[in-house]
């Protein structure tokens, strides 16, 4: 067990719902708590898929989704990344602002999701934002200039044409 893992991270880890719940109860501020490696229970969550355990954190408070940790990343963009369509969908649920969250490198959820070949996320993210009126988050470019639109094709990802263009 590595010391630097709060016991709310290593039950999101394992998958373990029933420990997580404990935890909760008992030390919901845990649920705020950066590992050293600059990851958050939720961020954990969002990342393996783990629907059940990320609905408890966000029941213990929706806010805590748009915390950002390693490389201004919130748990929606290791979502989107690692495409957890469920976790998107719960996410945006929570707070559509963290829509708008970029990383230390501009990039949205959107970018995140096109540049790991993550189609379904692209599609649920783009979904969302239509869905709360914020489209404009498209064509946000990020630090290199680039927006979600111009990785998709360079990247040749003709799926991941977007209805809404530059």
């Amino acid at each position: 067990m590595n010391s630097h893992e709060n016991p709310l991270t290593i039950a999101t880890k394992a998958n373990q719902l029933v420990f997580v719940r404990e935890v909760l109860r008992l030390r919901p501020e845990l649920a705020l708590e950066l590992n050293q490696d600059g990851f958050r229970p939720l961020d954990v969550a969002a990342a393996y898929g783990h629907v059940e355990i990320a609905a408890e954190i966000l029941a213990a408070g929706p806010e805590i989704c748009l915390l950002a940790g390693r490389d201004g990343r919130t748990a929606l963009h290791y979502a989107a990344t690692n495409g957890r369509v469920e976790i998107i969908d719960q996410l945006m649920a929570a707070s559509s602002d963290s829509a708008k969250d970029v990383t230390t490198f501009g990039e949205t959820a959107l970018h995140l999701a096109v540049k790991s070949f993550k189609f379904e996320s692209v599609k649920s993210v783009l979904h969302w934002l239509e869905k709360v009126g914020m489209v404009e988050v498209v064509n946000w470019a990020d630090k290199e200039g680039n927006t979600a639109l111009h990785y998709a094709a360079s990247r040749k990802q003709l799926e991941a044409s977007f209805k809404y263009s530059c």
